[in-house]
C-alpha cells in the first residue's frame, strides 16, 4: 500500500499540509485553520503574532469519514516453479529448467512484464530425507493486457508451476490519485460536520484548529491458489472490481456566537 508523507491538498478555499512536521496557519472562507502533526507540539506564532485565545470559546472535537473508489489498472500474478529430489543439485535442475521454460513462454506474450524472484532451498522433514527447491516469479500487466497476462499463467501452470496470487489491484499514481481524493472528501465532510453541528447549538464556525488527516482502508489484490499441475490449461479467470480508500479527518473546531441580526 503507498503511503504519503508529505501530500499537499488544495480546496478552493482550503490549503492544509497532511503529515507535517510544524504548524501551518491557512485561511478557509475567512477563518484561520491550523494543522499540526498528532504528537508534535506546535511552533510559535512568527511575527510576534499571538495565536487566537481560546477563552470563552466552546471547543467541539469532531471526526469525518471520506471515501473514493477506483477501478484497479493493473492485473499481478505470482507463480513458484519447485523442484523435489534426495540431491539438492538435482532439485535445483528441476527448477532452473521450469524458470527457464517460463521465460522463454514468457517473452512472447505481448504485454507482460516478467520478473523473476527469490530462490531457496531446503531439506525437508521426510525419510529418507529430501530437498526442495524453490524459485517464484511474478508476471505483470496493464489492464488493456490483461487476458493476455491470464493465458500465460495457464501455459505455466501446464509447464508445473504453481499460482500463488492473482488478482487486480491499482498502480502506484491511480492509488495516489485515490488516496487524495478520499482526503479531500475526508476534509469536506469535516467541514459539512461542523457546519451542522454549530447551527444545531445555535453557535457557528469561528475557525479549524489541530486538523489531521489519517489513512483509512485501503484493499489488497484478491487472491487465488492455482490448478495442480497435471490438470488441462485452461487459463484462470480475474475481473477487475472497483476498490474503495478511505481517509480520516479530525479536527478541534472552535466555535462562537453569532453576531446580532442587522437592525437589532
Amino acid at each position: 500500500m503507498l503511503k504519503i508523507q508529505e501530500l499537499l491538498i488544495v480546496l478552493p478555499d482550503l490549503v492544509i499540509t497532511r503529515s507535517s512536521r510544524w504548524t501551518v496557519p491557512v485561511t478557509v472562507a475567512g477563518l484561520l485553520v491550523c494543522a499540526p502533526v498528532a504528537g508534535h507540539g506546535q511552533r510559535p506564532a512568527t511575527g510576534g503574532e499571538s495565536p487566537p485565545s481560546l477563552a470563552g470559546h466552546p471547543l467541539l472535537h469532531l471526526s469525518a469519514v471520506g471515501t473514493s473508489k477506483a477501478e484497479p489498472d493493473e492485473l499481478i500474478a505470482g507463480l513458484a516453479a519447485t523442484g523435489l529430489s534426495s540431491s539438492p543439485a538435482e532439485a535445483q535442475r528441476q527448477v532452473n529448467a521450469r524458470i527457464r521454460k517460463a521465460t522463454e513462454v514468457a517473452a512472447r506474450a505481448s504485454g507482460v512484464e516478467l520478473a523473476v524472484q527469490g530462490y531457496s532451498v531446503a531439506m525437508t522433514e521426510d525419510r529418507p530425507v529430501r530437498w526442495m527447491a524453490q524459485q517464484t516469479l511474478e508476471l505483470r500487466a496493464e489492464r488493456a493486457d490483461g487476458e493476455a497476462l491470464l493465458a500465460l499463467v495457464g501455459q505455466l501452470q501446464e509447464a508445473g508451476l504453481v499460482v500463488g496470487q492473482l488478482g487486480w489491484q491499482l498502480s502506484r499514481q491511480n492509488q495516489q490519485h485515490a488516496i487524495e481524493a478520499a482526503d479531500v472528501a475526508a476534509l469536506e465532510a469535516l467541514r459539512s460536520r461542523a457546519s451542522i453541528a454549530a447551527q444545531a447549538m445555535g453557535l457557528e464556525v469561528d475557525r479549524f484548529q489541530d486538523v489531521r488527516l489519517d489513512q483509512g482502508t485501503q484493499p489488497l489484490p484478491a487472491v487465488a491458489f492455482g490448478r495442480q499441475a497435471s490438470s488441462p490449461a485452461i487459463p484462470p479467470q480475474s475481473s477487475p472490481q472497483a476498490q474503495e480508500i478511505s481517509a480520516i479527518a479530525h479536527a478541534d473546531i472552535v466555535l462562537k456566537t453569532p453576531p446580532p441580526s442587522a437592525g437589532r
